[in-house]
């Protein structure tokens, strides 16, 4: 289990860091059963809709984009997407 991990999310734009966040995994819906980042559900979602995305050993997932606005968007849903619902 990482919950005591984050990932660290960043968003190059023409190779220019623009954007940069953090996502604690313990916040993740799938935290019981994610085992390691091969199976990180964020990075998943991130990577079916930016196939140039990419996760390294230190859980930094780095996003190379042209589009800044969609990239943005597409991670904030994906944060979104993953964090706990509490009603």
């Amino acid at each position: 289990m990482l919950i005591h991990e984050k990932i660290k999310i960043v968003v190059l734009d023409n190779n220019v860091p623009v954007f940069a966040g953090k996502f604690p995994c313990a916040d993740c819906r799938s935290a019981m059963q994610c085992k390691s980042t091969d199976n990180c559900k964020l990075f998943n979602y991130i990577k079916g809709r930016l196939p140039d995305s990419h996760i390294d050993e230190t859980n930094v997932i780095t996003i190379p984009t042209n589009d800044y606005n969609r990239a943005i968007t597409l991670v904030k849903r994906a944060i979104k997407l993953r964090k706990h619902r509490v009603r």
